[in-house]
């Protein structure tokens, strides 16, 4: 099992697709870019309304992390009114999606996959949590204000709030189990799909 930590000063700035922001990029796939990645984890503050960045051919999962909230209009499927801690959004990248603030700027986790290459499971725990994980290809675990215990092979480690860890299985056999313990925690999953 590979298990890396990545601290806030390692997150990139970059802009947005549509040129109205910037996000911090925590992490992304290898040799992914903005245009082109199989999966990439992300921050950003909206701090006006306004249409979201066409990422047609991936998959969204958008995570209220702070602010009053903000609602998500999009062209092919039911709105989403994200007004609490850790609510989630699941839409399609490539639809016609309208963000309007609800009470002012807001924060917001994005992950988005590639959905021919990987299974994506997103789970948000906004009060404790302590859950005993299995590892397939790819977990990461995420908390904005709090630390993470994280005991992997017998060896405990406290993560502190805003790092992400990224766990790794390093071939199939090797798939196993983590236990992770702390309060308003992300846990996204990914797993490689078959390739026939």
């Amino acid at each position: 099992m590979q298990v890396t930590q990545i601290a806030p000063s390692e997150f990139n700035r970059v802009p947005w697709k549509n040129g109205l922001g910037y996000t911090l990029e925590l992490a992304v796939s290898e040799g992914g870019s903005m245009s082109a990645f199989d999966w990439r984890l992300s921050i950003a503050t909206v701090a006006q309304d306004g249409v979201f960045s066409d990422f047609s051919g991936y998959w969204r999962n958008l995570i209220l992390l702070s602010g009053k909230g903000i609602e998500l209009t999009h062209s092919n499927s039911p709105t989403n009114i994200l007004n609490q801690p850790l609510d989630v959004a699941r839409f399609d990248g490539g639809a016609v999606t309208n963000g309007r603030l609800i009470n002012g700027e807001i924060t917001d986790f994005n992950v988005m996959v590639n959905p021919d290459k990987y299974h994506l499971d997103v789970q948000t725990f906004n009060g404790e949590m302590s859950q005993t994980l299995d590892v397939k290809d790819i977990l990461f675990c995420y908390s904005p204000d709090e630390a993470i215990k994280l005991t992997v092979s017998n060896e405990t480690s406290n993560i502190p709030a805003g790092y992400l860890v990224k766990l790794s299985a390093l071939s199939e056999l090797e798939a196993s189990k983590i236990h992770c313990e702390g309060r308003g925690v992300i846990i996204i999953q990914l797993q490689r799909k078959e390739v026939n």
